[in-house]
């Protein structure tokens, strides 16, 4: 049967809070999506709908060609990951694991073969016999991975796993959670607000506000083309400058355009941006979304802003340089590695290809 997990028109209310709103989304067999947003915006309560352990007010859940919907949690071959890990304080790393697979009626002998290829996939064979209370946090973690996968789910479904961990140790573990993904190729539906986790983690993205998703993309689109001003400033550090089309420009072809713009605070400077795939009208007011990282230090390039430096932060691998530039609006640059950079006072021109920047409509603004 296939695992494809789809939601079609869900929506959840919780007394006059609507939690879901019309919600429709599909995850692909083998897929790994990630539910991004922040507290309140509906990411949990969407992925408790599709563990049975949430019924809607509207919609549908389909596994597969199964609609799911009214069915239970134990009825749905999910496996499940919580945010705190839910471990069975009085049994060891190894009944911990095979306990769903005893709940199941799974023969001795497999029960055995599968906790033990369950446990070597999360390294943790060395620690059978321990309890959990004996364990590190992610080692916590990797028993909760291990149990949920050995029952063979056709789902997986991680609630915010990592989140009480510290930086270094949830980098380790986004790793082993990919790789024991891919491994098995489960589909996987995973919820965090961590947007550097979802990024790292996740062939699909899904922004969440208000019970909505505003944007599904890949990480990699999500990054570079956001569709509007919440999803820019939520996803990573970014510029915005107010700007005004100029005019069109030649485009390579009919899917994305390009055009000449100017800032708001100074008509008399053009600059340009390609790659757009919304169409605006000459005159039409924008926000132009740059990365720290794609801006740099140049006076040679077709984007060029004069600008005076007002802070310098350095944080190990790069220096944040932020600047004033038309009176009062402000703009950052991310310089790589540990060289000198410019400091308060200085005059510089901040400069970025016309094609690493978005263009937002006038309703985010």
């Amino acid at each position: 049967m296939s695992s494809e997990v789809r939601l079609v028109g869900v929506t959840k209310r919780y007394g006059d809070h609507i939690a879901v709103d019309n919600l429709s989304l599909t995850v692909q067999e083998g897929e790994f999506v990630t539910l991004l947003g922040a507290s309140g915006s509906g990411k949990t309560t969407c992925l408790r709908i599709v563990a049975g352990f949430v019924q809607p007010d509207a919609g549908h859940v389909y596994m597969g060609p199964l609609d799911a919907t009214g069915l239970p949690p134990y009825h749905r071959n999910t496996g499940m990951v919580f945010q705190q890990y839910a471990l069975f304080p009085h049994m060891t790393v190894a009944e911990n694991v095979l306990y769903g697979l005893k709940a199941r009626r799974v023969p001795r002998q497999e029960m055995q073969e599968r906790t033990s290829t369950a446990l070597r996939l999360v390294h943790l064979e060395a620690l059978a016999e321990r309890y959990p209370a004996q364990l590190s946090g992610g080692q916590q973690q990797r028993v909760a991975l291990a149990r949920a996968v050995v029952i063979r789910p056709s789902i997986l479904l991680l609630d915010e796993p990592l989140s009480a961990l510290d930086l270094k140790l949830r980098s380790t573990l986004q790793s082993e959670i990919r790789h024991v993904q891919q491994r098995l190729g489960i589909t996987t539906l995973f919820v965090t607000h961590d947007q550097g986790e979802a990024l790292g983690i996740s062939d699909r993205v899904a922004v969440m506000r208000g019970g909505k998703i505003i944007q599904l993309d890949t990480p990699v689109g999500l990054y570079q083309r956001p569709n509007c001003r919440y999803v820019a400033n939520f996803v990573g550090m970014t510029n915005f400058l107010d700007v005004v089309i100029r005019g069109a420009l030649a485009s390579d072809n009919g899917t994305t355009h390009n055009y000449a713009i100017g800032l708001a605070s100074n008509p008399t400077l053009v600059l340009e941006v390609s790659g757009v795939p919304q169409k605006f009208s000459e005159g039409e007011r924008c926000l132009l979304c740059v990365r720290p990282e794609s801006a740099r230090i140049s006076s040679e390039a077709k984007n060029c802003i004069p600008a005076t430096v007002s802070k310098r932060t350095f944080s190990g691998d790069r220096w944040i340089i932020e600047c004033v530039y038309a009176a009062d609006q402000t703009i950052a640059v991310s310089l790589s590695g540990p060289r000198s950079a410019p400091g308060p006072g200085e005059q510089i021109d901040i400069a970025w290809e016309p094609n690493h920047g978005a263009l937002l409509s006038n309703d985010d603004i």
